[in-house]
């Protein structure tokens, strides 16, 4: 006997919602699940300003950004169309991981705001210290920059080969075990061909 659905009223009397997902964490969060991991700090999470630019007073607007230009920039990288630089990436250094929501439906939480308004005290008082006592010039704010992102840089590939390891590793060292045995037998066999030429060569015809 067939099961009957529940009665859900008439078709006309029927309403249909449509929903938004959204996505609430702090800065850190969104950057690693947007494929920007470490980089919260050095680029806007909702536009392509960095850290240089959204700091200046009455800066313009950036562009906005959106799932499809992140994995096109990753895209480029992959295919070599684009050298994996900051200025070119602006932070992207891998694919999304969630790719259902929008970026402009990542919000922040009042809790994290009030934390983070302590962080820029903070970081107000050692850029003052930069500009003020250590007096860094733009080249060197630019090199510590970079260090930043090659370490960044360095323990994803550290990550990848571990990674790599684990699966294709086992599999290389199966290969070179066999090459080894194979070499082996070749070997002995060359060894025993040379001895049996050298008796027929110094028996007596």
């Amino acid at each position: 006997m067939d099961e009957q659905l529940p009665d859900l009223g008439r078709p006309e009397e029927s309403i249909l919602m449509e929903s938004r997902a959204f996505i609430a964490g702090d800065l850190s969060f969104f950057a690693t699940i947007l494929g920007k991991e470490n980089m919260a700090g050095s680029w806007c999470t909702w536009c392509t300003l960095s850290k240089a630019q959204w700091s200046a007073a009455d800066h313009p607007i950036g562009e906005p950004w959106t799932i499809e230009k992140i994995l096109d920039i990753r895209r480029n990288v992959e295919e070599n169309n684009l050298c994996e630089v900051p200025e070119n990436i602006k932070g992207c250094t891998a694919k999304p991981l969630f790719d259902a929501v929008p970026v402009c439906n990542y919000i922040l939480s009042i809790l994290h705001i009030i934390i983070g308004i302590g962080n820029s005290l903070v970081d107000g008082l050692f850029e003052w210290v930069e500009e003020r006592i250590e007096k860094l010039t733009d080249p060197e704010i630019q090199a510590r920059n970079s260090v930043l992102f090659a370490e960044v840089q360095y323990e994803r590939l550290k990550e990848d080969y571990g990674h790599w390891l684990e699966n294709d590793g086992l599999d290389l060292v199966d290969k070179q075990l066999n090459k080894s045995f194979l070499n082996d037998c070749f070997r002995e066999k060359v060894g025993t061909v040379t001895v049996i030429l050298f008796i027929f060569a110094c028996s007596p015809i």
